[in-house]
């Protein structure tokens, strides 16, 4: 009789280590595949972007090596003002990319196209190449809402999560 019990303990032992090794498995391969997909659609579905500023043309409001959030649904919500700074899609060299600028006013005199309504400026004149080269832009992915972080290639340098800086009248240089 009690070896009887003992396989029954035994036996219900297993199936409860089975259940909670099936329920792991589970939560892991949810988890697995739910994190790359939120990661993926992050932009339609939590309504935010990160991306790495890679160049000086917008300092000193952004810096090389600063990953930055855009608010992907702002511009459903609202429309663009002049001194948002703003990602945009663009080509360079036949492959798609993104440019980070701000905003502007087109400069008086200059041929405005309908196709293409935003003059994009960089708040380092020296080291940008923005509107001023390549003319307007036909659309706007979204403004830049935070900086994350820095990093200078050693170790990740605060401040963190800082809200960008508002500056609404950038001027129009001509080229």
């Amino acid at each position: 009789m009690a070896q009887i019990q003992a396989c029954i303990c035994m036996f219900l032992d297993r199936q409860a280590f089975l259940k909670s090794s099936v329920k792991y498995v589970v939560a892991v391969g949810i988890f697995v595949l739910i994190i790359p997909i939120i990661w993926l659609y992050k932009p339609t579905l939590l309504g935010i972007d990160i991306f790495f500023v890679p160049s000086n043309s917008m300092a000193p409001t952004l810096l090389p090596g600063q990953f930055i959030l855009v608010d992907s649904w702002r511009y459903q919500r609202q429309s663009p003002q002049v001194g948002d700074v703003v990602v945009v899609p663009f080509q360079i060299n036949g492959q798609s990319s993104y440019l980070v600028k701000r905003l502007a006013e087109w400069p008086t005199g200059v041929y405005r196209p309908p196709e293409t309504p935003w003059y994009l400026l960089g708040d380092n004149p020296a080291e940008s190449h923005d509107s001023r080269y390549f003319g307007g832009v036909a659309e706007l992915y979204a403004p830049v809402t935070h900086i994350l972080f820095r990093w200078n290639g050693q170790r990740i340098e605060c401040p963190c999560f800082m809200a960008l800086p508002v500056n609404r009248s950038p001027d129009s240089r001509s080229p």
